[in-house]
């Protein structure tokens, strides 16, 4: 995974979050949004993607 950023300060932790609809049909607005998180319905997955620390010389 690749990122461009700007704005963040060096020693700031980021992280990368994906939020998958299995159930999208469910949900109450089209698309989805952040209130369908909590929609049993919608059957959910919060998913970590990937974390870093800013400024570590990478």
């Amino acid at each position: 995974m690749s990122l461009e950023t700007s704005g963040i300060d060096d020693g700031d932790a980021v992280t990368v979050w994906y939020v998958v609809f299995n159930q999208p049909g469910e949900c109450g607005t089209s698309p989805c949004g952040e209130a369908d998180i909590f929609n049993p319905a919608t059957n959910t997955d919060v998913l970590y993607g990937a974390g870093h620390i800013v400024g570590n010389g990478d």
